[in-house]
């Protein structure tokens, strides 16, 4: 991969820390500097993504490709943050029962898998 060099100022404190984990890791500072880079983007990418999905403006799918995550992967993750794809009332009432249950589930409207489903609206 062709590469372009960047000449960036830092403050003392800043270059201090980066050393420290460089050394930590037995990388040099450039390594290091690129690979915080790297995961610093990739977490923007995903917090991105997140909010994209919740606002219904990407599939599941997209938000997948974007984030290179499984789907369930990516559930999980909007799961555990109590993430849901936004449903109109008559989006709801199309959906199977099982459904609406783990759309309910999802958005914490639901204890336990195995309660039943209420209406959202």
């Amino acid at each position: 991969m062709k590469t372009q060099q960047v000449n960036l100022r830092l403050e003392a404190d800043l270059i201090a820390a980066l050393e420290r984990a460089a050394k930590e890791e037995a990388l040099d500072r450039g390594t290091m500097l690129r690979k915080l880079l790297l995961e610093a983007l990739d977490r923007r990418r995903l917090e991105r993504t997140l909010e994209l999905y919740q606002r219904g403006e990407i599939s599941l799918g997209r938000a997948s490709e974007e984030t290179r995550l499984t789907q369930w992967e990516l559930l999980e993750l909007a799961r555990s943050r109590r993430i849901a794809y936004p449903l109109t009332p008559d989006e709801a009432d199309r959906l199977p029962p099982d459904s609406l249950a783990e759309v309910a589930l999802a958005r914490g409207l639901l204890a336990e898998k195995h309660e039943p489903a209420r209406r959202l609206h």
